[in-house]
C-alpha cells in the first residue's frame, strides 16, 4: 500500500496566511516508510479514542472504563487524528463509512505499523479465539484487515455495496488495538 494526503488548508500561518501539509506512507510486505514529520513510536500513555457522536451508548459505555471518548464529526479528520496519534484509535461499529473513505488513511496506517480492522471481523475472531495468547491474536487480528478489492458483502443494497459494512477499527499501536477489542468483545 502506497499513500500521500494532501490537506491544502493545515494551520494558520501569521494570523492572515493559512499553510497546507502533505504527508505519505508505504507499507509493502514487511517495508514500512512515512513522511518524517510523522512519528513510528505510539505513545501507550494517552487512552484516548475518538468516536462518532452517533455511535451506540453500548459501545461507548463498553470503551469507557479504559479510554478516554472524544466526539467529532468526518471519518477523514477523525482517521488523521489516529495517524497524527492525538488519539490512540477510532472505532465505529456502523457502516455509515466507504472504502474510497478508508484506503488512503489505512496505508498511512500500516506505514506507521497500524492498520485499519473490520470490527465485526475482529471482534467474531476475538470471541473464536479467546484462548490464544495476545501475540497469536494479534498475527490472527491483522487478518481482518479492510480489504478495497471487492466488497464486504453482495447480499447489501446498491448503494451501500462499498460500504465499511462491518464498521472498522483504526490504531498505530497493536497493543491499544488488543485493548479496544478486549473492551468490545462480549459487550457489543
Amino acid at each position: 500500500m502506497t499513500t500521500t494526503i494532501s490537506k491544502p488548508v493545515a494551520e494558520l500561518y501569521c494570523c492572515c496566511r493559512w499553510t497546507g501539509r502533505s504527508i505519505w506512507g508505504v507499507a509493502y510486505g514487511d517495508y514500512r516508510a512515512h513522511s518524517p514529520s510523522l512519528s513510528s513510536n505510539p505513545s501507550s500513555v494517552v487512552r484516548r479514542l475518538v468516536v462518532s457522536g452517533s455511535e451506540s451508548q453500548q459501545v461507548k459505555t463498553a470503551l469507557q472504563p479504559n479510554f478516554e471518548l472524544i466526539s467529532a464529526n468526518g471519518a477523514g479528520y477523525k482517521l488523521l487524528c489516529v495517524i497524527d496519534q492525538i488519539v490512540q484509535g477510532y472505532v465505529t461499529t456502523k457502516s455509515f463509512t466507504y472504502k474510497w473513505d478508508t484506503c488512503s488513511p489505512h496505508a498511512l496506517l500500516r506505514s506507521l505499523g497500524g492498520g485499519l480492522l473490520d470490527c465485526r471481523r475482529a471482534l467474531s475472531m476475538m470471541q473464536e479465539s479467546s484462548t490464544e495468547s495476545e501475540e497469536n491474536l494479534k498475527r490472527m487480528l491483522a487478518q481482518c484487515q479492510v480489504t478495497y478489492h471487492k466488497p464486504d458483502t453482495v447480499d447489501l443494497a446498491a448503494g451501500e455495496i462499498w460500504s465499511n459494512s462491518g464498521g472498522f477499527l483504526s490504531y498505530v499501536n497493536p497493543d491499544v488495538m488488543l485493548s479496544i477489542l478486549k473492551n468490545l468483545v462480549h459487550k457489543v
